[in-house]
């Protein structure tokens, strides 16, 4: 039986001093797949090609820390740079650092990759090199949600042919990519039931919505909320959670602030919370929000933040996307077929509600599935 795994990935911790590139959302879903690995007693080396942001000469010669008794980080060499040009330089020498470290995995192990397009190069040449199995984790199909480049999607594409297995983000994906012939299994998101042990931080007897992700004006989700909240009535309260550039949030918080000079539904920016404080700002609320754009870019994506709110005891209210209605969990949320902002607030008003027991046990249940199924993955088993 196989008991190492590797795992490659944009991944750092939030108390690194030095600030790296990686996405809240990618690594709460990698740290959920690593506790299923760690659960079956697999031990877990995470190779990180995380560059460094700051916008000054800084190096960092990496480092090679535990997370936990089954898991050990390994983040790569970096360095920082003031120019564009020593950005790019700083980038390709992080991933040429990390390229080093997967020549080090042998034939019969196994490599977990979190699938990201620039990363095709360095695993091609190690997996070509190496010869170890390679389990793709395939979130969304890039070039569709970022541009119509047919080159790059074709190269897109090409990368995720080279897995010999693969963890999609969505029923949908696997059909997309056509690899239907490979071993493969499904993961929305996080499958972790969250039961926090302190009171609800709202003592009113309002209705508390959250929405918690990107506040990029992209796929429009953060706008989006704050738009609603105009039809809503005065017992309701919404709140924003996530963090990105300074103009980003300046830009939302000017949003809030003109909506609430006229809206009955106040909203407010909660800014970045971690930890036990994120944990108990989320369980206190009442309904989570998924309000992206239905572009034809979403329906390869399954928005993990979908799974957070669940795994919260929180009823959920989201765009009518695709991927997530034909999903195991479609029938405990609520859709809006339309985007604009009445609608929505109309959909919110009118939302399903199941109790937490009800939530969490569809999660659990989620959860134990995937354990069986990733062990099957893992080892190379036939599907039952």
């Amino acid at each position: 039986m196989t008991k190492n795994i590797y795992y490659f990935a944009l991944y750092d911790t939030p108390c690194s001093k030095i600030r790296r590139s990686y996405v809240l959302a990618a690594t709460t879903k990698i740290d959920y797949i690593i506790s299923a690995l760690n659960q079956l007693e697999y031990g877990v080396k995470l190779i990180s090609p995380s560059y460094i942001l700051e916008r000054k000469y800084v190096f960092d010669r990496g480092v090679t820390k535990k997370l936990n008794d089954k898991t050990t980080l390994i983040l790569s060499p970096s360095f920082g740079s003031k120019t564009i040009i020593g950005k790019y330089l700083g980038i390709i020498f992080t991933l040429f650092c990390s390229f080093l470290k997967l020549l080090s995995i042998k034939k019969e192990d196994t490599l977990v990759v979190y699938h990201v397009p620039w990363f095709y190069l360095p695993i091609k040449l190690a997996k070509k090199i190496k010869g170890f199995r390679l389990i793709l984790e395939v979130e969304e199909i890039y070039t569709l949600a970022f541009e119509r480049d047919k080159r790059k999607l074709k190269l897109e594409m090409k990368m995720i042919s080279l897995g010999d297995a693969y963890i999609y983000a969505n029923d949908l994906l696997r059909e997309y990519t056509n690899e239907v012939n490979k071993k493969s299994i499904i993961c929305y998101g996080p499958y972790k039931t969250i039961n926090s042990a302190h009171k609800r931080i709202f003592t009113d007897e309002k209705t508390h919505l959250v929405y918690a992700g990107s506040l990029s004006k992209h796929k429009g989700g953060a706008h989006n909320a704050v738009q609603v909240a105009h039809f809503l009535p005065e017992n309701y309260v919404m709140h924003i959670l996530g963090f990105g550039e300074k103009k980003v949030v300046a830009d939302l918080i000017e949003c809030i602030e003109n909506n609430n000079k006229t809206s009955l539904c106040k909203v407010y920016y909660e800014g970045k919370k971690i930890g036990e404080e994120y944990e108990v700002f989320m369980t206190s609320c009442n309904i989570g929000l998924n309000l992206q754009r239905q572009g034809a870019y979403m329906q390869t994506a399954f928005p993990s933040k979908v799974l957070v709110y669940l795994s919260m005891g929180l009823n959920v209210v989201s765009s009518e996307i695709e991927s997530i209605v034909k999903s195991k969990v479609g029938d405990i949320i609520s859709f809006c077929s339309e985007e604009n902002p009445q609608a929505l607030a109309e959909a919110i008003t009118k939302a399903k509600h199941f109790t937490k027991k009800e939530l969490k046990n569809k999660v659990q249940h989620l959860h134990d599935k995937f354990v069986e199924d990733i062990e099957d993955l893992i080892e190379n088993k036939t599907h039952k």
